[in-house]
Protein backbone atom coordinates (compact mmCIF):
# COMPACT_ATOMS: atom_id res chain seq x y z
CA UNK A 1 0.00 0.00 0.00
CA UNK A 2 1.42 3.56 -0.88
CA UNK A 3 0.71 6.92 1.00
CA UNK A 4 1.34 9.98 -0.68
CA UNK A 5 1.56 13.14 0.38
CA UNK A 6 3.71 16.29 2.67
CA UNK A 7 5.29 16.18 6.11
CA UNK A 8 2.97 18.05 8.40
CA UNK A 9 4.96 17.06 11.82
CA UNK A 10 7.38 14.81 13.38
CA UNK A 11 7.72 13.71 16.75
CA UNK A 12 10.75 12.99 18.74
CA UNK A 13 12.94 9.92 17.84
CA UNK A 14 12.27 7.25 20.22
CA UNK A 15 14.76 4.45 21.26
CA UNK A 16 12.65 1.30 22.48
CA UNK A 17 13.28 -2.03 23.60
CA UNK A 18 16.21 -3.81 24.42
CA UNK A 19 18.45 -3.06 21.72
CA UNK A 20 17.09 0.28 21.67
CA UNK A 21 16.11 0.75 18.42
CA UNK A 22 15.35 4.36 16.97
CA UNK A 23 11.69 4.82 16.03
CA UNK A 24 9.68 7.49 14.14
CA UNK A 25 6.63 8.95 13.80
CA UNK A 26 6.08 11.17 10.55
CA UNK A 27 2.40 13.06 9.87
CA UNK A 28 1.97 12.82 6.59
CA UNK A 29 -1.27 14.99 5.26
CA UNK A 30 -2.30 12.99 2.21
CA UNK A 31 -4.82 16.03 0.85
CA UNK A 32 -7.51 13.72 1.25
CA UNK A 33 -10.82 15.54 1.74
CA UNK A 34 -11.43 13.83 5.41
CA UNK A 35 -9.09 12.40 7.72
CA UNK A 36 -6.13 13.74 5.84
CA UNK A 37 -3.59 12.80 8.36
CA UNK A 38 -2.14 9.85 8.78
CA UNK A 39 0.71 8.80 11.25
CA UNK A 40 3.25 6.56 9.74
CA UNK A 41 5.99 4.65 12.18
CA UNK A 42 9.49 5.06 10.79
CA UNK A 43 12.04 1.73 12.34
CA UNK A 44 15.98 1.74 12.24
CA UNK A 45 18.07 2.59 10.15
CA UNK A 46 15.58 4.25 7.90
CA UNK A 47 15.11 7.15 10.40
CA UNK A 48 18.31 8.99 9.98
CA UNK A 49 18.57 7.47 6.40
CA UNK A 50 14.94 9.61 5.42
CA UNK A 51 16.39 12.22 7.16
CA UNK A 52 12.58 13.86 6.54
CA UNK A 53 11.88 17.12 7.56
CA UNK A 54 8.39 18.87 7.76
CA UNK A 55 7.71 19.76 4.49
CA UNK A 56 8.67 17.42 2.69
CA UNK A 57 6.99 15.19 -0.31
CA UNK A 58 6.84 11.73 0.35
CA UNK A 59 5.84 8.52 -1.16
CA UNK A 60 5.34 6.24 1.57
CA UNK A 61 5.10 1.77 0.54
CA UNK A 62 4.03 1.08 4.43
CA UNK A 63 2.00 -2.41 6.28
CA UNK A 64 -0.95 -1.48 7.87
CA UNK A 65 -1.59 -3.97 10.83
CA UNK A 66 -3.78 -4.06 13.81
CA UNK A 67 -3.91 -6.04 17.17
CA UNK A 68 -5.54 -6.82 20.41
CA UNK A 69 -4.45 -6.03 23.48
CA UNK A 70 -7.26 -6.31 26.84
CA UNK A 71 -9.93 -6.42 24.44
CA UNK A 72 -8.92 -3.38 22.16
CA UNK A 73 -7.74 -3.11 18.95
CA UNK A 74 -4.72 -0.59 18.08
CA UNK A 75 -4.32 0.04 14.34
CA UNK A 76 -0.29 0.55 13.45
CA UNK A 77 1.09 2.51 9.54
CA UNK A 78 4.23 1.08 9.66
CA UNK A 79 6.70 2.85 6.53
CA UNK A 80 9.47 0.03 5.04
CA UNK A 81 10.18 2.52 1.65
CA UNK A 82 9.94 6.23 0.78
CA UNK A 83 10.67 8.45 -1.48
CA UNK A 84 11.47 11.61 -0.62
CA UNK A 85 11.22 15.15 -2.63
CA UNK A 86 12.92 17.67 -0.61
CA UNK A 87 11.12 20.87 0.46
CA UNK A 88 12.33 24.52 -0.66
CA UNK A 89 11.40 25.96 2.67
CA UNK A 90 14.47 26.54 5.11
CA UNK A 91 15.79 23.26 6.70
CA UNK A 92 14.62 22.68 10.00
CA UNK A 93 17.01 21.68 12.62
CA UNK A 94 16.52 17.93 13.01
CA UNK A 95 17.65 18.24 16.64
CA UNK A 96 15.22 20.85 17.15
CA UNK A 97 12.01 19.02 15.86
CA UNK A 98 10.57 18.47 19.36
CA UNK A 99 7.21 19.27 20.09
CA UNK A 100 6.71 22.83 21.55
CA UNK A 101 5.03 23.76 24.33
CA UNK A 102 3.17 26.85 25.02
CA UNK A 103 4.13 28.90 27.79
CA UNK A 104 1.29 28.77 30.69
CA UNK A 105 -0.91 31.52 30.84
CA UNK A 106 -0.87 33.98 33.64
CA UNK A 107 -3.03 32.29 36.34
CA UNK A 108 -6.08 34.37 37.74
CA UNK A 109 -5.84 36.01 41.29
CA UNK A 110 -7.63 33.45 43.23
CA UNK A 111 -11.76 34.23 44.55
CA UNK A 112 -11.41 35.97 48.28
CA UNK A 113 -12.21 33.17 51.10
CA UNK A 114 -14.70 35.26 52.51
CA UNK A 115 -17.16 35.43 49.51
CA UNK A 116 -21.15 35.24 50.21
CA UNK A 117 -21.50 31.92 48.19
CA UNK A 118 -23.29 28.66 50.46
CA UNK A 119 -20.78 26.13 48.76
Amino acid sequence: MNIQGNVEQLLPTEFVGDKKTAKQVAIVNNGDKYNPLVAIEIWGDKVEELALRVGDGVDFKVNVFSREWEGKWYTNVSGWDCQVTRSTAPAVDRLCHEAITPAAPESAPLPKEDDDLPF
